[in-house]
């Protein structure tokens, strides 16, 4: 039998000898009831996340995170969070929050960098490489939750369920020291500009969220979330929009008919052009072409 030594010393990392507190833990899994929470924060609760299965989009701090299987979410007290729903699919996660954390050099409540709230577990770290960061993490999960449910099947101690949590804590710092990648932020911006470069490209063509998220290679849901959270309009107003306006030019500058125009910007049906248009102009496309060839005439 090899024995392997400990040669580490011991140095707290909490400030003034406080105690971490296990606050409560929990465990959603693809057969819970999908209720996210708004966005919301803890003024005194820190929140560690660990994504084990399934994918999501969470804001965190004001950056907005593709989280996925085996990823950390760090939300520290007093830091806005929230899950964009639906755009979930299939989400597994435990949560475990803890009061009264205290690091040394660090706010109350404060675990993150201040940078990367999310962090990949599955990448290389110095407690081991692949997916053995994973499992630590994951093991520490499961026996903080399994202990405070109490279904280990004796009793356990509030001191018990004090050093665990102080051990996850610890084992997070040192995921967090090892400084792996963080996980990929999203440019909102660039997205919604991409998004409008091919609406703009395709507002012609006969469109619908589903065929617009498909050819984006993103989540429908967050594409409809994000796109009117930037722009106001949800992406098939703004198709509309794109159609009508296309559809003004050809009445003020083309003899085409109605019927060939509503062709032409997208719309199969001359009715529902005309609704469109109507609803949008506040007339009707003949008066509309009306009104302003009189107008240019007269001047």
């Amino acid at each position: 039998m090899i024995q392997y030594y400990n040669k580490r010393l011991l140095s707290s990392s909490f400030a003034d000898s406080t105690i971490p507190v296990l606050a409560y833990t929990c465990r959603t899994d693809e057969q819970s009831p999908n209720m996210p929470r708004a966005m919301h924060s803890h003024d005194d609760i820190l929140e560690l996340i660990l994504i084990t299965g399934g994918t999501g989009i969470h804001k965190i701090g004001g950056r907005t995170y593709e989280t996925k299987e085996k990823d950390l979410l760090i939300y520290d007290a007093g830091v806005p969070h929230d899950e964009v729903f639906p755009a979930h699919e299939n989400l597994e996660v435990y949560c475990i929050g803890i009061k009264n954390l205290r690091i040394t050099g660090k706010k109350p409540g404060v675990l993150s960098d201040g940078e990367n709230f999310v962090i990949k577990t599955r990448t290389e770290s110095h407690i081991e490489s692949g997916d053995g960061c994973y499992r630590h993490i994951l093991s520490m999960f499961e026996l903080i939750h399994s202990a405070n449910i109490n279904s280990v099947g004796y009793s356990i101690s509030g001191e018990y369920l004090t050093y665990l949590t102080e051990a996850l804590i610890i084992l997070v710092m040192d995921l967090i020291k090892s400084k792996p990648l963080p996980i990929k932020k999203i440019d909102s911006d660039r997205i919604v500009k991409e998004i409008k470069k091919y609406l703009d490209e395709n507002f012609t063509d006969e469109l619908t969220l589903e065929k617009i998220a498909e050819n984006m290679h993103i989540s429908m849901y967050y594409m409809s979330h994000l796109f009117k959270e930037k722009e106001g309009i949800s992406p098939m107003q703004y198709v509309i929009r794109r159609r009508i306006g296309e559809a003004q030019s050809l009445l003020i500058g083309t003899a085409k008919t109605v019927t060939d125009i509503a062709l032409t910007v997208g719309y199969k049906n001359p009715n529902h052009f005309q609704s469109a248009f109507l609803k949008a102009v506040g007339m009707p496309p003949r008066y509309y072409r009306s009104y302003w060839v009189s107008n240019i005439g007269q001047n």
